[in-house]
Order: C-alpha cells, then structure tokens, then sequence
C-alpha cells in the first residue's frame, strides 16, 4: 500500500497569533497584539504562516479560505503551545448548506491542530451540522490532535465529527492525514462519527479515539453519488490504523430505533484499504465490509491485525445484509483476535457472512465464542471461493458441540463442520490461552497452540507488524491471532545513579511480566527482587554489600 509523503519540515513564512483578548484590527504578528478570530486568520495567512490560537473559547465556525502550496509551504491553524483553544458551537445558527465549526472547500496544504470543537447542534430534518467538514478537490490536508464532541442532531437527519467529502470529478482528495484526534458523544443521526465519502484517494486515518456515539465510529463509502463520476465515487488507497473504537450504538437513535446496526469500522463501496492494529470493542458490530448499493461491492479490503472483543451484534461482517444489496470480494481477513461478540447472543458468531462474498480469505485468526459456541454464521447461500483456513478457534462448549453455518446449514462439532464444508483443514480447535482476555489482554501466554501454527509458506507484507508493532513473524512459523509472541528480543538497560544505586529497564515482550532475580555470582542462588506487570520492567536497586558485585536478571513469567 502506497499512501502519504507528507512533509515534516517547514519553513514558517510567519507567525500570527489569535487571542480572546485581541482585535481584528490589530497586526496579529505578536502575542502583544492578537487578533480577535480564528477567521481573520483563516481569512489572511499566506503558504507558510502559521496561526497560534490562544486557549479560551471562541464563539465561531470558521470557513478556511486561503491555502498553501509545496513552494512556499502550508498555512498551520494550531494551539499555542500548552493552551486549547475551543470553537464552542452553543447559539449559533446551522445553515442548510455545506458547514461546520472548520469548513474546508478545495483547500490545499492546510493543517488544523490542537482544537476542541464543541456545542453545534440542531434539531432539524433540513440541516447538518459537522465539527469538521471538508470537500470539493481538496488535497495535502491534516487534521491532528483536535477534540471533537457534542455535535449532534437530535433530528435523524444526520450530524458528523469529522467528514471529508469528495465531490469533484476532476480531483480526489488526497495526501489527507486524520491523526490523533478524539471523536466522543455525538449525535449523527443516519451519519457517521468520521466519514470518507466520494472521489477520496490517498489517506491515513490513524491513532484517533472515537467513542460513545450513536452511529458509525469509522467509515470509508463508495456510490452514494458523492461524486457524479461512477468511477470516480468511492474512498479508495488508503489505510485506516491504530485507532481505538468503543462505545457505539444506534440503538435509540431516531434513524435507527431499536436497531443494533452501528459498525465500528465500516468499508461501505470502498476499496483497497488496509485496516489494521485497531481495537474495537463494545459498538454493535465490530467491523464490516459491505456494500449497500445493488450491483456494487466492496473490494481489496485487507483487514489485519486488530482486536476485537465484546461487541453487541457480531464481530466481522462481510456482504451485503440482505438481497437487495451488493457484495463483498476480493477482501483478506487475517491474523485478527475476535472474542466473545455478539454478546446479544443473536445467532451471528464472530465472523458472519451475509448476501453474495465472493473469493475472499480468511486465515491467521483467532476466534473465541461466547456461550452460545457460534464462531461462523452464514444464513445465504451466495457465498463463492471464500477460503477459509489456518485459523484457531475456541467456544466453551468444546470441539463437540461447537456450532458454524455455512451456505445456510447449520453444523454441530468442529469435524463434522470441516467434513461437509473442507473449510479449515489446517485449523485447530483448542484454548488459546489468552493472558487475560477479560481484562483486555489479549497477548499469548508462553505455552499458546496459537504460537508458531500458522502457514509455513506464509510471508509478511512489506510493513505489516502484529497488534504491538512487533515483527508480524518472530522465530520460525508464524502465529495465528493479532498478537506475534517473541516478535521483541529483549533487552536490558543499566544505569548506575550514585554509587551502589542502580537503575534497570527491561523491554521485551508486550503484556507479560518479568520477575527480577538477584545474585551475588551468576552461578549463584537468585532470589526474586519485584514482579512488573507492565509491558517495560523498571527497577531501582541498592544492593545490600558495599563491596563486591551483585547480579541482576530478568525472566519472563505468565
């Protein structure tokens, strides 16, 4: 996957700063004499010049209308340092047109950072409002670090935290960065938390919080019309990673009802995005591949290296959810950790296949079932070259009364599943032996059967790591999961802070403890000094003798 070159060095043109107490008269180039608004700079900077917007709250929405350029570098609307200044929503009037508290229309090398974004709502079939809304042919733009929350419609119409929409039909979005931000409490009605819809080509949707909303957390959308060229309507090349997902529902939201149907992650249309080391939990389906329009699919989807736990409805979805829909193709579901989904217990397991998938791969994950011992469900029959293998699966029920479904029958015990179905033929039945998955520790213990029982012949992709960023293949054969055991060798740290004080630091494997021993001579008797239960070991030492040495060692224990 080929995605952004985005610039990390700049030449700052000029420095502007924006202060509650300024004035949009004054020059604005000191922090003597401010301006007043965040859209007098929006207004005035030059490529190169950067807004430090002082902390306090600014009563505005902003519409950006100037741009950068590679020459002369991008215009910056950030915090001044160690201050959050708030665009505050409360009282101000939505229009019925294209808005938000930052509204981007074909802007270019345009950063917004360090921004909480709040208080615009409405009640109203007509408008929508959205913390951030980008569109037209906008490109080289990066949304980082800004707190959106309480946008809301009351209305099912919709509301959005962050949307980025491609309308043109002469150029995509692209080179856009979404990167540490937090999206919380919104009411999006039949919209979504953060969107990519349209003609959008080239992007990274990386380390956000979203969470406790009421409809879609992420979502990446093809042919809704967003773009009048066909071809042309879909988010496409991009990777979505190491973002955080929790706490969505539509169930109560007056576009949904009692429907429990809001995804965390959701690839409506869209095509050849890789979306990896997320981890979703507790939203009504984990994450899907689908698309809702007949005649049209989803496609190249690679989904890699995410955890996903205790989700309402399922945890993977992949085609269309009922006849009338499209389909899913070409997609590859690997090394993913699903754990006891569908806590609604609505007969849909951890991996579900709906109407028409065709020739995609799911293998490497590691799937664990809740009390009803579903792991596949499968209720359509138009299900196509799906393969399915080299997988390690686990239901409390045991390897006998495990149930699946696949091309709409139902199957009871692991064997009789893979006689009739010759799915899984490399698969194993057993206890992963998660660390504690109750806890959200969702490592392998030292003696897991998921460790080294992947397929000899397979090879990583060229950056793909495990859930921790570790080396995806550690040690001979790969494992089956999210989590690659020994992908870190480890490695030990000393320094000497006064004498006879010393201070350790142990880096080794993620989600494991190591207990430190202590000996006066490395053939000696070593004695436990303190467990770490964090993924570093530190510690702080004074031997007792003043004189002589003493030996230090770390071992890792479960």
């Amino acid at each position: 996957m080929t995605l952004l070159a985005l610039s990390t060095v700049q030449c700052f043109a000029a420095n502007y700063y924006v202060a509650t107490n300024g004035n949009d008269t004054n020059p604005g180039t000191g922090t003597n004499a401010p301006w007043r608004t965040v859209q007098k700079a929006a207004n005035t900077l030059t490529p190169g010049d950067v807004a430090f917007v002082r902390g306090g709250i600014y009563n505005e929405s902003v519409t950006v209308n100037v741009s950068g350029n590679a020459a002369g570098g991008r215009v910056v609307f950030q915090n001044y340092p160690g201050e959050f200044p708030v665009l505050d929503g409360a009282g101000l009037t939505v229009p019925t047109a294209d808005n938000g508290l930052f509204l981007l229309e074909d802007r270019a090398f345009v950063t917004i950072q360090g921004f909480e974004l709040r208080n615009y709502a409405v009640n109203s079939n007509s408008k929508v409002p959205a913390g951030i809304y980008i569109s037209g042919a906008c490109h080289d733009l990066s949304i980082l670090n800004n707190h959106i929350h309480h946008i809301a419609n009351s209305n099912k119409n919709g509301a959005f935290g962050l949307a980025v929409y491609g309308t043109s039909t002469t150029q995509a979005i692209t080179n856009l960065l979404v990167q540490g931000n937090e999206l919380d409490h919104l009411q999006t009605g039949w919209s979504e938390s953060l969107v990519l819809n349209g003609n959008v080509s080239g992007f990274e949707v990386s380390g956000n919080l979203v969470h406790d909303n009421n409809n879609i957390g992420i979502d990446f959308i093809g042919y809704e019309g967003t773009c009048a060229d066909t071809n042309l309507d879909r988010a496409r090349n991009g990777a979505c990673r190491d973002n955080r997902v929790w706490n969505i529902t539509s169930f109560g939201n007056p576009a949904y009802g009692n429907d429990y149907s809001a995804d965390g992650i959701y690839c409506d249309g869209s095509t050849n995005i890789v979306i990896e080391r997320n981890q979703v939990w507790a939203v009504d389906i984990g994450v899907e591949l689908a698309s809702e329009h007949a005649g049209r699919t989803t496609s190249d989807i690679i989904v890699r290296d995410n955890l996903i736990s205790s989700n309402h409805t399922g945890g993977i979805f992949i085609g269309g959810y009922d006849t009338k829909r499209g389909r899913t193709e070409n997609c590859r579901i690997t090394h993913n950790t699903l754990y006891r989904n569908d806590t609604r217990l609505n007969g849909n397991g951890e991996f579900y296949l709906q109407f028409d998938t065709r020739s995609n791969l799911f293998t490497h994950n590691l799937l664990v079932a809740n009390s009803q011992d579903l792991l596949i469900g499968n209720p359509f029959s138009q299900n196509s070259n799906n393969i399915v293998d080299w997988n390690v699966y686990f239901s409390p029920g045991g390897s006998n009364n495990v149930q699946w479904q696949w091309k709409n029958v139902s199957y009871t015990g692991f064997n009789a599943y893979r006689s009739a179905t010759h799915n899984d033929s490399n698969s194993i039945f057993a206890d992963p032996r998660l660390l504690d998955a109750n806890g959200m520790n969702f490592h392998l213990a030292t003696n897991s059967p998921a460790i080294n029982s992947g397929d000899p012949a397979f090879s990583p992709a060229p950056g793909e790591t495990d859930m921790d960023g570790q080396p995806r293949s550690s040690g001979g054969r790969v494992d089956i999961g999210a989590d690659e055991f020994g992908g870190v060798v480890s490695q030990l740290e000393v320094k000497w802070l006064a004498l006879n004080h010393v201070w350790l630091q142990m880096d080794g494997e993620p989600g494991h403890c190591f207990v430190w021993e202590q000996a006066s001579t490395p053939s000696g008797n070593w004695q436990p000094v303190l467990t770490n239960w964090a993924t570093n070991g530190e510690a702080e030492m004074s031997p007792a003798s003043t004189s002589g040495s003493a030996f230090f060692r770390t071992r890792l224990v479960e």
